[in-house]
């Protein structure tokens, strides 16, 4: 039975007040579940049946209204108009609060906090996390609750209120666990760990984020399983657990899926890379800077990109593989003058005029290009340290050990 045959089969048998309970709960599920036909059909006809009760309109009017304020909102925010956004958000909470619709407030709340923080203002993003949950705790649905509590801890951490975000974080763990919405639960958990590394408690950070990779493997979610694995390796790291660190980013590569964000898959491996040259796996270190530019030449950010052949420049230079070293900085020249990025150019120049240098063959033309376009951009550190480099004419020798 369609919705308009069901509204009119109540209207008919004179059950006015049973067809606008049900249009006024349709609206608030096609809200919810981001379907604007749905929403306009269910206006329209609420707004037909408020009529035949002598109603004046203003109920489906303020029902169009809310929901229009929010789309309008959803536009700007795309146009990066956030200020303008954050405005017409206001307007649609105080549509739903006027109607008395406490859920769909909390959830205007809710992206309203989101366009807060996309806005710099952490602080009244807090503000809107914790008023949607407020609401939400006057009512029965505990994954909603959850995923306020939830969002109410991030924002704290982004706020840098620690220990706000621990006990805003350990509730919505609390909440989703009594759901049994174990992908939520995993989010809260990794929320939580968040806000135990931003008080230095790097231990506990480390387990929370490893009880979210387990149940993130366990729902089959690869990408955040991986993501949560990187997240661990961090906190060992930050803990001194150098070796322990390394073996949670392998896992964490391992467990990349291959339809995953290759700009996330080489942060992964850059900081895998970072760790295998901290503890002078240099060797191991380079093989993982090369799936790094290989996973980014398959697609990832053209200046991400660039940065992974600098890097694995520099550690060929480590190793003394200057031949190599050459290839790659050329490699790094040609990827940044398509892509227009001066400052990648410029640092491949630099990588190339050293190798040639150290190679015994004519590196200054690439060092004096170097120079030349670190000035223009800016960079005087950088613009002194090749200018040095043509001075002395002997480059700094980076193997490990060198004095």
């Amino acid at each position: 039975m369609n919705e308009s045959h069901t509204v009119d089969t109540l209207v008919q048998a004179g059950r006015l007040d049973e067809a606008i309970d049900y249009l006024r709960a349709r609206l608030r599920a096609c809200r919810e579940t981001g379907d604007p036909a749905g929403v306009a059909g269910a206006v329209e006809l609420l707004g037909a049946v408020l009529g035949r009760t002598g109603q004046i309109r203003l109920g489906a009017d303020e029902y169009r209204m809310a929901a229009a304020s929010h789309d309008r909102a959803d536009a700007l925010a795309a146009m990066g108009r956030v200020d303008e956004a954050i405005t017409v958000c206001k307007d649609a909470c105080r549509w739903w609060h006027a109607m008395g619709e406490t859920r769909c407030a909390a959830v205007e709340l809710m992206y309203l906090g989101r366009l807060e923080r996309d806005a710099g203002r952490r602080g009244e993003s807090v503000g809107a996390h914790r008023e949607a949950v407020v609401l939400l705790s006057h009512g029965d649905d505990l994954m909603l609750l959850g995923e306020g509590l939830n969002n109410l801890a991030s924002a704290l951490v982004d706020a840098g209120r620690f220990a706000d975000a621990v006990g805003a974080g350990e509730q919505a763990v609390r909440t989703h666990c009594a759901t049994g919405d174990r992908g939520r639960e995993a989010a809260a958990l990794a929320t939580l760990g968040y806000a135990y590394r931003g008080l230095g408690r790097h231990d506990e950070a480390g387990a929370e984020f490893r009880t979210a990779a387990g149940i993130y493997a366990g729902e089959g979610d690869a990408a955040r399983h991986a993501g949560m694995l990187h997240q661990l390796g961090i906190a060992l790291d930050d803990a001194g657990r150098t070796s322990a660190a390394v073996e949670a980013l392998r896992a964490g590569v391992a467990a990349w899926p291959e339809t995953g964000d290759p700009d996330r898959k080489a942060e992964l491996l850059v900081r895998l890379a970072a760790k295998l040259e901290q503890v002078e796996r240099l060797d191991e270190a380079v093989s993982v800077w090369e799936q790094a530019v290989d996973v980014l030449a398959a697609g990832g950010n053209r200046k991400n990109y660039c940065f992974a052949l600098i890097g694995l420049a520099n550690m060929l230079a480590l190793l003394r593989r200057f031949d190599r070293m050459a290839v790659v900085a050329r490699r790094t020249i040609d990827v940044a003058v398509h892509g227009h990025e001066r400052w990648c150019e410029a640092n491949g120049r630099l990588e190339l005029g050293t190798a040639l240098m150290l190679l015994g063959k004519e590196g200054e033309p690439e060092l004096r290009a170097a120079r030349a376009i670190f000035e223009e951009i800016g960079n005087s550190v950088m613009a002194a340290y090749a200018a040095e480099m043509l001075g002395s004419r002997r480059p700094v020798d980076r193997t490990p050990g060198s004095v």
